[in-house]
């Protein structure tokens, strides 16, 4: 009698230890998944960057939201003029990057004059940023691919007068 029962508590343990494995193998693969699949987001960006002529992007990762994103300061005249032209006369560019990222950015308030000038050049006016009392960053779409999850936007840092 005392086998019998020797041999049920070995059969519990058996399976305790067993359910113990599985989860640690269903932690590990979760943690790989998010590792490969933060490397491929960062691939992604850069692959983008070097198709368009950005080589040696620096590319940061955000763990909570799983975004990765590049952001680029670019010199441009013809970018600046552009740039000009789209936020208006009371206000003066300071700075232009291209931000290249796997996340969209959400459409938000936007400038009405500003949001003309973008449609009359078929340019996807996204939104603005008050950085502080008459600075900000307007946000226009450049390239959109849905399918591989990659969105570059321009960002126009501007002052006004």
């Amino acid at each position: 009698m005392q086998e019998s029962i020797y041999t049920c508590s070995y059969i519990v343990v058996i399976e305790v230890r067993e359910m113990k494995f599985e989860e640690i193998v269903d932690e590990l693969y979760e943690r790989y998944v998010k590792v490969v699949k933060k490397e491929e987001k960062i691939e992604k960006v850069r692959e983008k960057a070097r198709e368009l002529g950005l080589e040696n992007v620096r590319v940061q990762f955000d763990e909570k939201t799983g975004e990765a994103k590049a952001t680029i300061e670019i010199r441009d005249e013809k970018l600046e003029e552009v740039a000009e032209w789209l936020i208006g006369d009371r206000v003066y560019v300071t700075k232009l990057k291209v931000v290249i990222a796997t996340a969209e950015i959400e459409q938000g308030d936007t400038v009405e004059g500003t949001l003309e000038k973008a449609n009359k050049i078929g340019l996807n006016y996204i939104k603005y940023k008050r950085i502080d009392a008459d600075e900000y960053i307007d946000f226009f779409e450049i390239e959109r691919d849905d399918e591989r999850e990659i969105y570059v936007y321009l960002a126009v840092r501007n002052r006004e007068w």
